[in-house]
């Protein structure tokens, strides 16, 4: 009877980085449906029953769609997409250089190798941080950007705001304009993020206009 109780209990699927699997399924009745990952709350109009639901692209809000389409100032059409690509491959290469470093080996040495891109090689004067964590993103981590948008994040909030001041965001405001091309898509991009004119930038507010 234990057994069976347990069986017809539902249990959340998670995945490795602590969120929610996109995807929920409840074997005793033969529903699946999607679900918020951060929070686990199912997503209205998902649940199918004897079929998995595809849930790609089911949590992104119709306003997070009308803002990927909002133009960059001064960045217009590909050259915004290949700006925002770039970013986020630059931040993937600062993650994987962080977890990288042995404790005796300094902060601001390039990596021995890395994959060749359309970015410079990070060095201390470009690097978004003086320090390295000792909670960098492992290896197989740092190559999913949800995963090194947060760490990147964390790093530069100070304060554990949960929002990243114009002081906080002074760092990141740097490093895109040394770091990415074209300067006239950085130079706007802290000002496009911003969502709610605030000032300010939370985590939410980065992922959409990245595009993750």
């Amino acid at each position: 009877m234990r057994s069976a109780r347990q069986e017809e209990r539902f249990i959340p699927e998670c995945t490795a980085d602590g969120r929610y699997s996109p995807v929920q399924c409840h074997a005793a009745t033969g529903y699946c449906w999607c679900v918020r990952v951060e929070s686990g709350r199912p997503l209205p109009g998902t649940s199918e029953r004897n079929h998995i639901p595809d849930c790609t692209g089911a949590e992104e809000a119709p306003a997070d769609r009308r803002y990927k389409d909002k133009p960059l100032p001064g960045c217009p059409g590909a050259q915004k997409k290949q700006f925002l690509q770039s970013l986020v491959r630059a931040l993937q290469l600062e993650a994987e250089h962080a977890g990288s470093l042995s404790p005796s080996q300094p902060s601001n040495t390039p990596p021995s190798s890395s994959p060749s891109t359309s970015v410079n090689t990070p060095t201390s004067s470009s690097s978004i941080l003086d320090a390295v964590s000792p909670a960098a993103p492992e290896a197989a981590e740092s190559s999913r950007p949800e995963v090194v948008l947060r760490w990147h994040f964390s790093q530069l909030d100070v304060d554990s705001s949960g929002v990243l001041s114009e002081r906080e965001a002074r760092p990141l405001r740097q490093f895109l304009r040394r770091r990415l091309k074209p300067r006239r898509c950085a130079k706007k991009f802290a000002q496009y993020c911003d969502r709610d004119r605030d000032r300010g930038l939370t985590l939410e507010e980065l992922r959409v206009c990245l595009g993750l």
